[in-house]
């Protein structure tokens, strides 16, 4: 169920495919009309549009102007209806997909998530890591691309249960792809003692023992120190001459 446009010296092709998705719409591009090259999803249905979050098929593409396409397509979610969408500047492509529940066996910790991906000049994929709870990004774990990230700093006690999230983009005619992604956890990477974690609380007892025992000699001393003598009294006064 294709549409296809002549474009300049080529030939344009939104069509519907299906793979994963029980159906999307994608592009290719030919220079004779005959043999097309594939370029991938273009447009997938919506988890968060409840009228276009089970399929997408049979695209109509209107030209308003060079590199910008106004593209009809169906789309089935709660009901079927008609919709349309904007490309502008050429072929663009985004997307994203978020993992089950993932949760923490008792008594455990989270340790990492790695991504295996393929990205191809011009494509990119971001992990963020959210809460599952909530479904909160978790703010230092969101769009990562490093392919090993750390979860150690996710608290077990208050985030028992995450979510990966990718996040696709592509400005080419190349499509990223993610092989698999693995979140390890594990028993609490212990840390090394430091002399002061160790000593600190023996070195606060001897000194608050040392003060005591000062202050109780101060104590004992002023007590067994004799007593003052009263001063002397003056010898009385003499009367007046007799």
């Amino acid at each position: 169920m294709p549409d296809v446009l002549r474009v300049g010296t080529e030939f344009l092709m939104w069509y519907t495919c299906v793979g994963r998705s029980a159906g999307q719409i994608c592009r290719a591009r030919s220079a004779d009309g005959a043999s097309y090259t594939r370029e991938g999803v273009v447009l997938g249905p919506d988890p968060n549009l409840p009228g276009e979050n089970v399929l997408l098929a049979l695209p109509a593409a209107l030209p308003l102007s060079p590199n910008s396409y106004r593209i009809w397509y169906g789309a089935r979610g709660t009901i079927g209806q008609i919709y349309s969408a904007l490309s502008v500047g050429g072929y663009r492509m985004s997307g994203t997909l978020v993992s089950a529940p993932i949760d923490l066996p008792s008594n455990l910790t989270w340790l990492s998530a790695t991504v295996s991906r393929t990205t191809p000049p011009g494509t990119s994929i971001t992990l963020t890591v959210r809460d599952a709870s909530t479904g909160l990004a978790i703010a230092e774990f969101t769009n990562v691309t490093a392919p090993v990230i750390s979860l150690v700093g996710i608290n077990p006690r208050s985030v028992p249960m995450i979510r990966l999230q990718a996040w696709f983009g592509s400005t080419g005619a190349s499509s990223p792809s993610l092989e698999n992604w693995t979140v390890t956890f594990g028993t609490p990477i212990s840390t090394p003692v430091s002399f002061w974690n160790l000593y600190l609380p023996l070195i606060i007892l001897g000194v608050v023992i040392a003060a005591a025992g000062v202050g109780a000699g101060i104590f004992i001393m002023l007590l067994a120190r004799p007593p003052r003598m009263p001063p002397a009294q003056p010898p009385p006064w003499p009367g007046p001459p007799q």
